[in-house]
């Protein structure tokens, strides 16, 4: 009884979630910097691979940009989570992409919920500019 109460409560592993959004117009991560240029934020739909996933209450993941970077989605307002288990498959989402200042504090939480080892999260000591993305909605494929 106890394994279908937690299986009621699991995300499906793939689907929408949030904002009900579409594939269609979305760019490839990889193409996001250039898109931006001088921007500091624009509305957006991007596409890529999830490489790691909030594993405390599935507010956000990361996706990569090629060149060893990666970028923070985090969901609007925390109004929805994602699956969890997502790492590795395509997401697409939509909303709104910004360049910022990510403090140490925010970076030290983010690899806790990622979970990282405590002598990982220690090595970080410098925020970082980064590119974040709200999203509206996330598409799980």
């Amino acid at each position: 009884m106890l394994s279908t109460l937690l299986a009621c409560n699991q995300l499906p592993s793939t689907g929408n979630f949030g904002m009900k959004i579409s594939e269609e117009g979305a760019i490839n991560a990889s193409e996001l910097k250039t898109t931006l240029g001088e921007r500091q934020e624009m509305n957006a739909k991007v596409r890529g691979t999830v490489v790691k996933v909030c594993q405390s209450e599935g507010c956000w993941y990361q996706i990569e940009l090629g060149a060893g970077e990666s970028m923070t989605v985090v969901t609007k307002d925390h109004g929805y989570k994602l699956p969890k288990n997502c790492a590795g498959k395509e997401a697409i989402a939509e909303g709104v992409v910004k360049l910022k200042e990510v403090s140490v504090e925010h970076l030290k939480h983010l690899a806790e919920d990622a979970g990282a080892s405590a002598a990982e999260i220690e090595k970080i000591t410098e925020a970082k500019k980064e590119l974040v993305f709200e999203a509206e909605g996330v598409i799980i494929k």
